[in-house]
């Protein structure tokens, strides 16, 4: 399975209006909604996980070990990172900080 994330729900609603197959909503704790069908011949499980950073990753962490996904793509708004950076352009990350706390593994 896939999982795709956004901020909101304006964020994902392109993904889930692509679905190839019917969707099911899926109520999470959080009043978190999870869109459930497929896109092609893959299972995709999107979801809009809210504003900031800490209600971000703990709604994420919830999705991660509720779905099990092989692939987690977040999409949204990247105006913070580069004022270079456009609709459409693709972020690969190497390595994360927060908080000037490295999260990336200890030799990347």
């Amino acid at each position: 399975m896939i999982l795709i994330l956004g901020q909101s729900e304006d964020d994902i609603l392109y993904f889930v209006s692509r679905f190839t197959s019917s969707n099911t909503v899926d109520e999470l704790p959080g009043n978190i909604r999870a869109y459930r069908g497929s896109f092609g011949i893959e299972n995709m499980a999107i979801a809009a996980t809210g504003y900031g950073n800490m209600i971000t990753s703990a709604v994420t962490a919830m999705l991660i070990d509720h779905y099990d996904p092989y692939l987690v793509v977040n999409v949204g708004p990247a105006v913070s990172l580069s004022p270079d950076m456009h609709q459409g352009d693709l972020l690969v990350v190497d390595r994360y900080y927060f908080q000037h706390v490295r999260y990336s593994p200890l030799f990347a």
